[in-house]
């Protein structure tokens, strides 16, 4: 009597994630689950944080066109202030005699500061030229969040195709489980069965421990389904974000005729698929080039020798009264306003410039060969996805006829224990080779999803 073949196993890894505190009642189809997904995947709201910075990162590249005004406010008071006099010699200025006879001593003049004394400086600072450095920032900070919009997008894609294979597995899983179900039943009738017949010294005691170990297997079968399906739905919850997931919450049959049209696609238009422009993927790869090529503008910006002008304009104040609020602040002559235009330059530096270019020359060609790696690496999963199904395609057909055969040798055997000469023991164990080998069949028909949708994602299906 065969072996029952093992379980189909979970074929998509298991994400560690965190598992959603939402609890909504089901049951719930595909398009519900991708839905709740979009809103509480846990993967998805981190991505959305991710864009949010990089869209902060545009707005400060963009605000560097932006004057920048900056305000200084400075007030002392001093509990001693100093006093200082100072002459002048009125007589020896002037030629009239007069003059000499009313003032024929230096005059004395005394002058005392405040205990309080206010400072102030208002400037703007205006960039005119900088050899593209802000323009080219700007364009690299906003591809990089044109990747990040991307990179969410291909997560969605990827969660979506993860999520469907769980459900698919989860419905294969459930049929495994009533042939199983279904076998452990038979092979506790054989069992009873071949005790009596042991008993009775018609049967060796060799194949009535056989079928006391087929039933056995069954049982671990059993329990390693059940602990599988367990896993499914833990892993639905958590990509869907919805808690307290069971079989019966959920309404999912997998469209095995768009399984079988996708691996029969021609596989040269699937490479030109997957190798495709529009794939993610590629784009992802493409906009990490171009952040290089931006990188080296802006270090070529900074070369040495090529000035950066900005122009600056300051008010400043220093008096014995607050500016603005106290009265007599502008009666002194106490203010000044200077309009600057400054240029400025590096000459050397040690050669940290001529470093950064190199290093940003680096950085672009590692995106280059990363861009070809991917999509060597894309062809290498199209192609063993589709040698994959080309061998579950073939063991489906083998099984579906070998299923055919199984259920004629039943038949052959239920007629002739009718007619009298028939051994029960045979039926049934004919009987659990049929359901056997329909654990086998779904295994493979899960196999052949799998391959599927991993073609669909890769092509950008």
């Amino acid at each position: 009597m065969k072996k029952v073949f093992s379980v189909i196993s979970v074929f998509l890894v298991l994400p560690a994630l965190v598992f959603s505190s939402e609890n909504i009642s089901g049951p719930y189809s595909y398009e519900q689950l991708i839905a709740n997904m979009n809103v509480s995947n846990i993967e998805l709201l981190k991505q959305d944080e991710v864009i949010k910075q990089a869209v902060l990162d545009v707005k400060d590249a963009k605000a560097n066109w932006q004057p920048q005004i900056d305000l200084d406010l400075m007030g002392i008071y001093m509990v001693n202030p100093p006093s200082f006099s100072f002459s002048v010699d009125i007589a020896e200025q002037s030629s009239n005699p007069l003059v000499e006879q009313f003032f024929p001593e230096p005059l004395q003049i005394p002058i005392e500061l405040g205990n309080t004394y206010y400072m102030a400086n208002l400037s703007l600072t205006q960039p005119l030229v900088t050899w593209g450095k802000i323009g080219n920032s700007v364009k690299l900070y906003n591809k990089v969040l044109n990747i990040r919009n991307i990179e969410k997008s291909s997560k969605i894609d990827q969660l979506s195709v993860e999520l469907e294979g769980y459900l698919g597995a989860l419905y294969y899983v459930g049929l495994i489980l009533d042939d199983l179900e279904q076998a452990y039943d038979q092979a506790v009738s054989l069992v009873e069965i071949s005790e009596d017949a042991f008993k009775q010294g018609t049967m060796l005691e060799t194949d009535y421990q056989e079928a006391k170990l087929s039933l056995a297997e069954i049982e671990v079968e059993m329990t390693q389904v059940k602990n599988q399906q367990s896993d499914l739905l833990s892993s639905i919850s958590i990509i869907s974000g919805i808690d307290e997931l069971d079989v019966s919450s959920i309404s999912f049959v997998p469209d095995e005729d768009e399984y079988l049209e996708i691996v029969s696609m021609d596989p040269k238009e699937l490479e030109k698929m997957v190798l495709s422009p529009s794939n993610k993927n590629l784009q992802m790869a493409n906009g990490m080039i171009e952040v290089a090529e931006l990188s080296e503008k802006i270090a070529r910006g900074s070369m040495y020798g090529l000035p950066d002008l900005a122009l600056k304009v300051s008010l400043g104040y220093g008096g014995s009264h607050f500016p603005l609020l106290q009265e007599g602040w502008k009666d002194s002559d106490d203010w000044g306003l200077n309009v600057t235009v400054a240029f400025s330059t590096t000459l050397w530096d040690g050669g940290k410039v001529l470093n950064s270019i190199n290093r940003s020359k680096s950085q672009a060609e590692s995106a280059r060969l990363d861009l070809e790696n991917a999509k060597d690496q894309l062809v290498v999963q199209l192609n063993q996805s589709l040698r994959s199904s080309s061998y579950a395609l073939a063991d489906i057909g083998y099984l579906e006829a070998n299923s055919r055969l199984l259920e004629s040798q039943l038949s052959l055997l239920e007629k002739e224990l009718d007619a009298g000469y028939g051994s029960k023991a045979d039926v049934i164990s004919r009987k659990i080779d049929i359901l056997t080998n329909d654990v086998e069949l779904q295994q493979r028909k899960a196999e052949l999803m799998q391959n599927a949708l991993t073609i669909r994602y890769l092509s950008g299906m």
